[in-house]
């Protein structure tokens, strides 16, 4: 008769680690569970708040790309008496905007027009006259939209020479009170400048006093008296 001991369901237990005991297997701890939510939920805060950043960051993103699809401007080259002359547009589809930076060159002066489709005026500024001058907007001018569309389908091209077009006007006097209407593009430059509205005439100096006055402008006021051209295409001059 064999006198080896078998072991008991008690002993066995005994000798299982504590982890494996049946006995020491409790209930979910309350304070755990507690722990467990106040971690989720720090999470959840934690995923709202980044989130939200990367959200704004999208939106601020997406914000400066249609700033600059709705405001873009353009370096514009056209041949003009045999040379190519180089001048700025840009074109605002927001406030509906087209801003004008011709150079000096042959008997155009420097100036900057702003065609503002919104109010329908166009305003010139011309430095070289110390004045500011205000006509209604001429609706056969490309829109903003149309032009952004022709500026970017002939990017990096040299226009060909536009045959002039006279458009003359007569300014009325005296000059605007209140020229707090003109368009944010051009306002900081025709600031503590007279602003003058004008009026189409048929040709300039069509009387003896006109043409008297015309002959007693300086050089410079002279070169406004003949043209102040948009982009090759409008002539914008002044009888005094």
């Amino acid at each position: 008769m064999s006198t080896e001991k078998v072991a008991t369901v008690d002993s066995f237990q005994v000798g299982l680690p504590p982890a494996y005991r049946p006995a020491e297997v409790k209930g979910q701890s309350k304070t755990g569970w507690k722990v467990s939510v106040a971690v989720l939920a720090v999470a959840v805060v934690v995923l709202v708040i980044t989130g939200g950043f990367y959200i704004g960051y999208l939106q601020n993103e997406l914000a400066q790309r249609t700033t600059l699809e709705q405001a873009k401007t353009f370096a514009v080259r056209f041949h003009e008496k045999g040379n190519i002359v180089q001048e700025k547009i840009a074109v605002n589809l927001q406030t509906q905007t087209e801003t004008f930076f011709g150079v000096k060159h042959n008997d155009v002066p420097k100036f900057t027009a702003v065609n503002d489709f919104k109010q329908g005026i166009t305003v010139v500024h011309v430095p070289s006259a110390g004045a500011c001058y205000v006509r209604v907007l001429d609706t056969t001018f490309p829109k903003p939209q149309d032009l952004k569309n022709e500026l970017d389908a002939h990017a990096n091209e040299t226009w060909d020479e536009v045959p002039r077009e006279y458009h003359y006007f007569k300014t009325v006097k005296p000059a605007i009170g209140d020229a707090s209407f003109l368009p944010a593009e051009i306002k900081s430059h025709c600031q503590g400048l007279p602003v003058y509205w004008t009026v189409p005439v048929s040709s300039p100096g069509v009387n003896s006093r006109q043409r008297r006055v015309a002959a007693e402008l300086t050089e410079a006021q002279r070169s406004v008296a003949v043209c102040v051209r948009v982009f090759g295409r409008h002539i914008f001059t002044v009888s005094f």
